[in-house]
């Protein structure tokens, strides 16, 4: 099974690390997917997204870019 962003165990060791790393985004999309595999009684809100800013050092100087994280999608 493959994704556009890669195969799918790929995706799955980086939510991993991101939440050993106490990466918030990480938590919150293990969240979303606990609550929906489970069926839990609660209505998660559609579209919901976060902005991340990402730093990164590059020929000694720190670059920042602005990704848009999506959380949820269209309830299913």
């Amino acid at each position: 099974m493959t994704s556009a962003g890669g195969s799918l165990p790929q995706l799955i060791l980086f939510l991993i690390a991101g939440i050993h790393a106490k990466n918030l985004v990480s938590i919150l999309h293990l969240l979303v997917a606990l609550a929906r595999h489970f069926r839990a009684p609660i209505r998660l809100p559609e579209f919901v997204s976060v902005n991340v800013i990402v730093v990164q050092k590059q020929n000694g100087q720190l670059v920042s870019r602005r990704v848009t994280e999506e959380i949820t999608n269209a309830n299913e």
